[in-house]
């Protein structure tokens, strides 16, 4: 039994008490998880990747966007057409985006100061 465990820790991504987790299992941790103890009524892993695409481009600094949407098998401009789409804002303008050109701006006016 111990070399299952083993074997399975060391094979899948999900695995719990040495036994693998499927993906079907997951999803529904996670939907009873976010609709349980967050209160989103809604909540389901598509929701999650929607919350985690924003912190990921919120809160991740110096980290290349472009990088983030390739590990995840899509171009940054999906990432940002698809994922975590703002109400009121247009894809190229989204808050990540701000952020960054305020960021930019910060840094060039350091330079001038």
């Amino acid at each position: 039994m111990a070399d299952l465990a083993t074997h399975n820790y060391a094979t899948f991504i999900w695995v719990q008490n040495g036994e693998r987790v499927k993906s079907s299992t997951l999803g529904k941790d996670i939907a009873d998880f976010l609709q349980n103890e967050c209160g989103c009524e809604d909540g389901n892993p598509s929701s999650y990747h929607h919350c985690a695409e924003e912190m990921s481009r919120m809160f991740i600094e110096h980290v290349s966007f472009i990088d983030l949407a390739q590990q995840r098998g899509h171009s940054a401009k999906m990432a940002q057409n698809v994922y975590a789409v703002e109400a009121d804002h247009l894809p190229m303008m989204s808050s990540d985006v701000l952020l960054h050109f305020g960021k930019m701006s910060e840094l060039w006016w350091g330079l001038a100061a």
